[in-house]
């Protein structure tokens, strides 16, 4: 369960990276586009990128602590070998440029990483850590009050995948994409131009840890023949969650309940609901919608949903016709063929809502509250010609 724990704080330290980089983060703390941009240097008047330079200033205003130099110079002799392993990895400017100090004393405390070029404190955490959250968590908030960023990483990480380690100390926010502007190219624009690539390239990580997660727990719980559609379900198997249900019967039927009562009916996850008869059905995180989302579950699940449905209809109509079909098999498979055609027909009528609604374009203002925003999904009317009453339909799960 490591490489889990690896990839699910990584994808954890890149979202708060990224939600930090704005003001509507209680932890912002400057624009990102900033550290991309040329600042006057202290000394001599002229420009050099916030990358390069060592600030001495916050170096030498430091609490020092000289009783414990001794203590620090043996740490740096007897370090362990996830901090020997991330250290080749710092030293000599590998990481944008900066410059790392190593066992540095800070007040009474020894740190294992400091960097001044941004106020970044790294921290491997071992075994030695165990029990020690409290005493933990009172030095982190001295350094924090210090002005200093502290980047926890665990021991485990740094010999099984230091590439990634390395990776998350160089888009670390106290050094948001500190490599600056190209000589002659010093614009907002270029540096907006390399913003724009590397949460590009977060975004490939999250999108890459996260299928690799995904691929794991359908290994452990034993999904892979649930996801093959050729398969029956009375040929599937599968392993039992530690709370005793199938995880996609969980999903399928419970999950939606559950969340509602944990969130008190102000869901954050929505769900696309076709109707009782279950034809369709969709979950999309609520912070994560624009606009288009729901022309996106339109074409990219409902109608391919569809499709299935048409297909799975005309193979079960040719399996009850085989001469060799035995009458009670014949008779299984039309009753297969009117659920799956109730459910067919339900998303039918479903299409025509999430098409009114697609159309419209809604934006939604987190402001003004779930049920505000969940309302304009609800109770709404297709009109249908022809001096036809209208159709009203929910286009989300009633809560």
């Amino acid at each position: 369960m490591d490489n889990v724990n690896h990839l699910v704080h990584q994808n954890i330290d890149i979202s708060r990276t990224d939600w930090d980089s704005f003001e509507t983060s209680w932890d912002f703390k400057r624009h990102p586009l900033i550290p991309l941009l040329w600042r006057d240097a202290a000394e001599g008047g002229g420009v050099v990128p916030l990358s390069a330079k060592r600030n001495t200033q916050n170096y030498n205003a430091l609490p020092f602590n000289p009783l414990l130099k001794a203590c620090a110079r043996e740490l740096r002799k007897a370090g362990v070998l996830s901090e020997a392993l991330l250290w080749l990895r710092l030293k000599s400017g590998q990481v944008n440029g900066w410059d790392f100090d190593r066992q540095k004393i800070i007040g009474n405390y020894i740190v294992d990483f400091y960097c001044a070029n941004v106020n970044l404190i790294v921290e491997t955490d071992g075994s030695s850590h165990d029990g020690k959250e409290e005493y933990d968590a009172q030095r982190d908030a001295y350094l924090k009050g210090l002005g200093l960023d502290v980047l926890h990483i665990r021991d485990n990480d740094v010999k099984k995948n230091i590439d990634r380690v390395v990776a998350s100390i160089k888009h670390h926010p106290g050094g948001f994409a500190a490599t600056p502007p190209e000589e002659g190219n010093k614009s907002i624009e270029a540096a907006f131009a390399k913003w724009e690539h590397e949460t590009a390239e977060w975004f490939n990580t999250l999108k890459a840890n996260e299928e690799e997660l995904n691929r794991i727990f359908i290994d452990i719980y034993g999904l892979r023949d649930e996801l093959t559609p050729e398969v029956e379900d009375k040929d599937v198997t599968v392993r039992r969650a530690d709370l005793g249900r199938e995880i996609r019967r969980y999903f399928l039927s419970d999950f939606y309940a559950d969340h509602l009562k944990v969130y008190h009916k102000k869901p954050i996850y929505w769900q696309f609901d076709s109707g009782k008869e279950s034809g369709f059905k969709a979950l999309i995180y609520l912070h994560r919608y624009d606009k288009y989302t729901a022309a996106r579950v339109r074409t990219d699940y409902l109608h391919p949903l569809q499709r299935k449905y048409e297909a799975e209809i005309n193979r079960l109509q040719m399996l009850a016709e085989l001469p060799d079909t035995k009458p009670g098999e014949a008779a299984g498979y039309k009753k297969q063929i009117e659920t799956i055609r109730k459910k067919a027909a339900e998303c039918v009528a479903y299409d025509q809502v999430i098409a009114h609604i697609a159309h419209q374009v809604i934006e939604l203002d987190l402001d003004d509250g779930v049920t505000v925003n969940y309302a304009k999904f609800q109770n709404v009317e297709v009109p249908q010609g022809d001096g036809r009453s209208s159709l009203t339909m929910n286009l989300l799960a009633k809560i």
